[in-house]
């Protein structure tokens, strides 16, 4: 929203639409940024090396941007004030509000690498591929109860529960930053990711508590002549073409 806004207002500066207009959508660029910020924020607390270092260079460059944008609304404000040469001071809200688009058009390239080259904020879970078919998993004399195991079936890290005499399982990396469930503590019908604390019910995969937002995937289970055979019901396109 702060980017489009400011696009729309540099829009109507160039093609010399109406200036309150203009005034307007830089306001609103600027009063979104806010929000923004915070989802970013959160995104970036639980970062670390290279990550955390270009999340800092993407927050000072939207800083900077914010800062030219609040000076082409106050420009403008002067303006429609009948401040004093209205059209040199229209000329700086302007050259302001394009220069401040130019920044954070290149913070949000760096938003843009930081969420699709380096993960941040994504589901780690994407990209894992889990069988469709039943596959063997473990021996269910194995596993203890309300103890955590990790057992690899098709390449695939899944953790493996037997909780409440129901046996469960759902994908090993935790769906907010990959950290290894099987690590983590099993209480109360749900998991909790020893990395950040993000706990997802056993039975569902869905978020208990955050900073997750993603569920984790759930795999059907059945016993087979005493071993565990899990599948996955329903992949998604992209796993049918990973990359390992």
């Amino acid at each position: 929203m702060p980017i489009g806004s400011v696009v729309g207002a540099a829009v109507l500066d160039v093609t010399g639409g109406d200036r309150a207009a203009s005034r307007q959508l830089v306001g609103l660029g600027i009063v979104s940024a806010a929000p923004t910020a915070l989802t970013g924020l959160s995104d970036w607390a639980d970062t670390g090396g290279a990550e955390r270092r270009l999340g800092v260079v993407h927050a000072v460059s939207n800083t900077v941007g914010l800062g030219l944008l609040a000076a082409s609304w106050t420009a403008r404000r002067a303006a429609a004030g009948g401040a004093w040469s209205r059209r040199g001071v229209l000329a700086r809200g302007t050259v302001s509000a394009l220069a401040g688009l130019g920044v954070i058009g290149f913070s949000g390239w760096l938003g843009g690498h930081l969420a699709y080259a380096l993960g941040v904020g994504v589901d780690t879970t994407a990209f894992t591929v889990l069988p469709t078919e039943w596959t063997d998993a473990c021996e269910i004399g194995d596993l203890e109860e309300d103890r955590p195991h990790l057992v690899h079936v098709a390449g695939a890290p899944v953790l493996v529960v037997r909780e409440r005499g129901l046996l469960v399982a759902m994908a090993d990396r935790c769906s907010h930053r990959g950290g290894p469930l099987h690590e983590g503590t099993v209480r109360d019908g749900c998991v909790q990711c020893p990395w950040h604390s993000s706990t997802f019910d056993l039975a569902e995969g869905s978020v208990v508590a955050g900073p997750a937002t993603r569920p984790q995937p759930v795999l059907q289970t059945r016993v087979v002549e005493g071993r565990l055979q899990v599948r996955r019901e329903e992949p998604r396109a992209l796993r049918r073409n990973p990359v390992h």
